[in-house]
């Protein structure tokens, strides 16, 4: 038996349908899943708190100070957040995820700086992770109401925002939503009535202990090491994951950013698993969610095809509106077979307007295979019938590298979906030759941990890279709107060194000055590490009659690859001896970055070691 002090504990936090009279909250029996000899589970759910009500009140306060590392704490909040914020019990939190706040006269005369429902939730979760424990996010149970056979999933909209923040935080996330919900579906409504005796949010003890064992059984699902404390009741629950969710808007007055594509977009479940990202889970952080949805519905394994018959498309469209923006990227999986028996997800090479009849032998229906240019004009006519703005993306390139380059292949589907974008008169970014070029730029050495897998998937650091190219391409873009929602930052500071040869060449000073102590000369530079560049510039110097004491001022215009972007910078340097006493500033002049390098800023320090030059840059870039 473990001693008290080192024994871990489980802290259940939420409202009512986890804590409640008569054990008929699934925080009661919960801990009769769990071998009390190895966890001590503790319910602090309170009935009738919100997110919000449960920090004001001080009982998250009272979790947090007996937090200690190697604890758990699930959190289930949401029931009791959409009510008013201001009125009746005041509990209601703003809506969605972002960091707004709103200041509101309560009805006992105080005044509350009340904030989203996602930003008390991240409280919780920074929190719990600063005490060394264990966040875990669950969403809503079900309420006993049906329709045409279905039982409700989640009230509001806090289930899909619940996986949103768990997402985000990278925290697991407890799928008990769509787990109770499938388990309601199975058993059918009227042996689920008996499970709500009073009403249709609060169970009976046994319909609390059925959702206590789906907590445990979609806790088990996420990897984590609750199955090492589980007693023989518990060991008993086998381990279910919930289904893949496909995210949705989280607010529904905002418009959306609405991304479609395959694995290179949205690998699996979006969490990371074996490694592998999508450049589309970290775009999300480059946008203002006060102001827009990024809702990545991209979909691993599909093709443009695919995605437009199994049903996919037809989902976004329901969620469409005027002012929304659809991004597009396939051509990954469209090379594959027509009618093979394992997925039958290819397209007809090209853009025109071949068909090809087959059986398909998945659906076990007859099929009308189109090209893919075919397919990506429907998804443009789609979304543009919706009033929403398409974006049409190349497919982002493999690690596959020829002579030192990454391999372009021409007249394959960047080119098409080029072609695609410029006879629909829509917006296209060429993600292909931009990352491509990207990945030239840094070598094979730098490219390699860019990837989770041999030559298509990225690791985060390579989803964050094409997220950034994603992010410019935007910005490049001729309609602005999009452009605009991005949030105003600036990267974080790095920094960076490397080796440079230089060649000074004198020039003749401007003869009326008739000063023989002033000097100008030309630069001409080049630059090797992770700042591979040319520059050109001019110096001008001035000598003194004491030794040791001169000055000098210049400008170069730095032309190449910092870091795997590609653009242009100029340089300043003002420098002084004094009696022997060096003094050198070399920094970049203000909004004088071009292309991938466009708002950078920066220093640089030069040294010279037995007749070798070496620099060391410190920049930041905006995104």
């Amino acid at each position: 038996m473990q001693a008290a002090e080192t024994k871990p504990a489980i802290y259940v936090i939420g409202d009512s349908t986890a804590s409640n009279a008569d054990r008929r909250g699934w925080g009661d029996p919960f801990a009769d899943y769990f071998d009390s000899s190895k966890v001590t589970v503790v319910n602090r759910a309170r009935a009738g708190r919100s997110s919000r009500t449960f920090l004001t009140e001080g009982l998250w306060e009272g979790v947090r100070k007996a937090l200690k590392p190697g604890d758990f704490v699930i959190v289930q909040f949401g029931h009791n957040d959409g009510g008013p914020p201001d009125k009746d019990r005041a509990r209601g939190s703003l809506p969605g995820l972002g960091d707004e706040a709103k200041e509101f006269k309560l009805p006992d005369g105080k005044v509350e700086l009340v904030h989203t429902f996602g930003w008390y939730m991240r409280r919780f979760i920074n929190e719990t992770k600063a005490a060394g424990a264990t966040p875990v996010v669950a969403s809503l149970t079900v309420r006993n109401i049906w329709k045409d056979g279905k039982v409700e999933r989640g009230s509001g909209n806090y289930s899909q925002l619940a996986y949103q923040i768990a997402q985000h935080e990278g925290v697991a996330f407890i799928d008990l939503t769509h787990l109770i919900a499938d388990e309601y579906d199975r058993r059918g409504e009227a042996e689920v009535k008996a499970l709500f005796p009073g009403d249709h949010t609060h169970t009976s003890p046994v319909g609390a202990d059925l959702n206590a064992s789906i907590v445990v059984a979609g806790w088990k699902g996420t990897g984590q090491r609750a199955a090492a404390f589980v007693s023989a009741k518990g060991q008993a629950v086998a381990a279910v994951r919930g289904p893949v969710r496909q995210p949705m808007p989280a607010n529904a007055k905002l418009p959306n950013l609405i991304l479609i594509g395959d694995s290179t977009v949205r690998n699996g479940r979006g969490d990371g698993a074996g490694g592998q990202w999508g450049w589309g889970e970290p775009l999300v952080d480059a946008f203002d969610s006060s102001r827009i949805n990024v809702v990545n519905r991209a979909v691993g394994g599909l093709s443009s095809r695919t995605f437009y018959t199994q049903g996919h498309w037809e989902k976004v469209l329901a969620m469409l509106k005027p002012g929304d923006f659809v991004v597009m990227q396939f051509g990954h999986n469209d090379n594959g077979p027509l009618d093979d028996a394992a997925r039958a997800r290819g397209t007809i090479k090209g853009i025109g307007g071949e068909t090809k009849e087959i059986d398909n032998p998945i659906t076990k229906q007859h099929e009308v295979v189109h090209s893919y240019g075919w397919y990506l004009r429907q998804l443009i006519a789609g979304a543009r019938a919706k009033g929403a703005v398409p974006v049409v993306c190349s497919p982002v390139p493999r690690k596959s590298w020829k002579e030192g380059k990454i391999a372009r292949t021409a007249d394959g589907y960047a080119d098409w979906a080029a072609a695609v974008a410029k006879a629909e008169g829509v917006e296209f970014i060429d993600l292909h030759e931009k990352i491509a070029s990207r990945y030239d730029a840094l070598g094979v050495e730098r490219v390699e941990p860019l990837f989770a897998d041999e030559h298509t998937h990225t690791s985060r650091a390579g989803a964050e890279l094409n997220s950034e190219v994603v992010v410019a391409g935007f910005r490049g873009l001729k309609e602005k709107a999009l452009a605009g929602y991005l949030v105003k930052r600036m990267g974080q500071t790095k920094k960076v060194s490397g080796t440079f040869e230089v060649k000074l060449a004198v020039r003749a000073v401007d003869a009326q000055t008739l000063e023989p102590t002033l000097g100008r000369m030309t630069l001409d530079k080049q630059f090797r590490g992770a700042l591979e560049a040319a520059s050109k510039g001019e110096m001008l110097s001035a000598m003194s009659e004491v030794t040791g004491s001169a000055g000098y001022v210049a400008m170069e215009r730095v032309n190449g690859v910092l870091d795997g972007r590609r653009g242009s910078f100029v340089l300043q340097h003002t420098g002084t001896m004094n009696r022997g006493d060096a003094s050198l500033s070399i920094t970049v002049v203000p909004d004088s970055g071009t292309g991938e390098l466009t708002g950078l800023a920066g220093k640089m320090v030069i040294n010279i070691e037995e007749k070798k030059h070496f620099y060391e840059f410190e920049y930041t870039l905006g995104n």
